[in-house]
């Protein structure tokens, strides 16, 4: 089993582009094989991202009705995190935006697994 098959990574999203199907995909070839997406009140013209997204057996889709705020996707997300998935070892948070690289995201794993603890990425301006 790979060491980031166990990590799940949590995905929140408001009107997504082509760029969320982007980074699931590099989410998948970095070996990661749970991804919970969270549709944040999306318009309808942005919800088949979500759908195509959601083909993958790998990714959980939940929704919220309306937007309410990326704080309330991340706080549904780890609801069901800790509902559902008790065998896994913890969770990564990104955008769905393609701002963090699949690679950054899966080092951030890897800090995760190495110091068994939080951590957090910060950006060096």
């Amino acid at each position: 089993m790979s060491q980031l098959s166990n990590v799940t990574v949590i995905l929140p999203s408001l009107d997504p582009d082509d760029k969320l199907l982007t980074v699931i995909d590099g989410l998948l070839q970095y070996g990661f094989t749970d991804i919970i997406l969270v549709n944040d009140g999306s318009k309808k013209e942005n919800l088949h991202y979500f759908e195509e997204a959601a083909a993958h057996t790998e990714v959980e889709l939940l929704h919220h009705e309306v937007n309410r705020g990326k704080g309330a996707a991340l706080k549904t997300a780890m609801t069901f995190f800790l509902d559902n998935r008790p065998e896994q070892a913890g969770v990564v948070t990104a955008d769905a935006d393609g701002q963090h690289l699949a690679a950054d995201i899966a080092a951030v794993a890897a800090a995760m697994h190495e110091q068994d603890r939080i951590v957090f990425g910060v950006r060096d301006f």
